[in-house]
């Protein structure tokens, strides 16, 4: 039989604790861990009066850790019980916490597919009722698909793309994939392998080996209209995909690592196919349970836990100087054109200055522009008015000659 296991936190433990705080109870639980019995054979099994043992099957089925339904008698209907659960873990409370990652979590339901593969026994089902024909591969794609809270394949694949959330400038630091899932027999069977593959952006993750298709007795979520002699519930399983490997469960499952998926910000879908290798040695199909059937209330969940890339060293304009700079003669000024005057002395030699614009000059720099030339004085040759032009500013004619700048 299947191993069951239940994780509950903060308050949701609550009425658990409250109902295995009784040693009948818990007798209850005991016989219940391998068998299903109705009240009135607990009560015998027990040597207990039946309201008493009535009251505390009650009490059990309020807390969710068995389930119980109604199946004819010699005397009447009769309530049958059957344990959900053979092992519970209760986390204390407090938070999680997790140093330098974060992470985004997509709910895909199980039959929002894209694609599909499937051979009989096959079929879908929402949560009040059969979708399309049994065992009819056409119906998985009559529109209402979407709607299907349970799909079982016989042999094949499904194809899910999920949106990729992964926000700019960080790092994938895992991903993770989990489900309810098992094999796929007629009807159920517990003993019926199968060998359920991985694919992730078309690279192989790798293969898991699921023992069976449950069954026996009814899954905690499956609706009631679904018959017993049916399919229940399946295996909660998890995939994680990191820089070191693949895993399940925390099993190592394969080499391949992040690095082989190449997902980054810029893919904007996630690909991720399920189902039976052609050459798999149990190609016996799989059901995948959303959250109205089964035992757990999720659908598909890809969760990508991430962290932020190291912000670049920030950068400033070289301060470094080559040499003073030259002193630019004054312009020119704006104006209708003037009296020519005497040149200005040729200026000194001066070392390269840094790149920058001097303050005021909008920032932008100034740039060299000759200005109108001047007459000698006692006889020197007329020079050039060399000067520096600020940018921006309307060309001239000085009233007088600029000074001659330093190169």
């Amino acid at each position: 039989m299947a191993e069951r296991h239940l994780v509950l936190e903060g308050t949701q433990a609550l009425e658990v604790i409250k109902a295995l705080s009784s040693q009948q109870r818990l007798q209850i639980l005991n016989l219940l861990s391998n068998q299903m019995l109705s009240v009135s054979e607990i009560a015998k099994e027990l040597g207990q009066m039946l309201p008493t043992v009535a009251a505390n099957v009650k009490k059990l089925v309020e807390a969710g850790l068995i389930h119980t339904h109604t199946q004819p008698g010699r005397h009447g209907s009769q309530k049958i019980c059957s344990r959900l659960y053979d092992e519970i873990t209760i986390k204390l409370p407090g938070m999680e916490v997790r140093p330098g990652k974060d992470s985004t979590e997509v709910s895909m339901p199980v039959g929002n597919y894209k694609e599909i593969e499937a051979e009989p026994t096959c079929g879908l089902a929402s949560e009040t009722g059969i979708l399309g024909l049994l065992d009819d591969p056409r119906s998985f794609y009559d529109p209402q698909h979407v709607f299907a809270q349970l799909i079982w394949v016989g042999r094949g694949w499904v194809t899910y793309k999920f949106p990729n959330h992964l926000p700019h400038h960080t790092r994938l630091e895992s991903l993770s994939l989990t489900m309810e899932i098992s094999s796929e027999a007629p009807n159920y069977n517990e003993d019926w392998p199968s060998d359920i593959t991985l694919w992730i952006e078309g690279v192989e993750i790798g293969t898991w080996r699921c023992p069976g298709d449950p069954g026996g007795r009814r899954g905690q979520l499956t609706p009631s209209w679904w018959l017993d002699r049916y399919s229940q519930f399946g295996y909660l399983k998890c995939w994680r995909v990191t820089h070191d490997g693949s895993y399940i469960d925390g099993v190592r499952l394969s080499d391949v690592t992040l690095a082989d998926l190449n997902i980054t910000v810029h893919k904007k879908v996630i690909t991720v196919t399920l189902g039976n290798k052609p050459d798999a040695e149990f190609p016996r199909g799989f059901n995948l349970f959303g959250r109205k059937f089964g035992n757990y209330p999720q659908d598909l969940v890809l969760r990508l836990e991430y962290v932020p890339l190291p912000s670049p060293p920030a950068t400033s304009p070289s301060t470094a100087v080559a040499g003073d700079a030259g002193q630019g003669g004054q312009g020119g000024q704006d104006g209708q054109g003037g009296q020519d005057g005497p040149a200005g002395p040729a200026g000194h030699d001066g070392r390269a200055g840094p790149a920058l614009a001097p303050l005021g000059v909008r920032g932008v720099g100034v740039s060299p522009a000759p200005g109108p030339a001047g007459h000698g004085v006692n006889g020197h040759d007329p020079g050039p008015g060399a000067g520096w032009r600020a940018a921006g500013r309307r060309p001239g004619r000085g009233r007088r000659g600029g000074h001659g700048g330093e190169r």
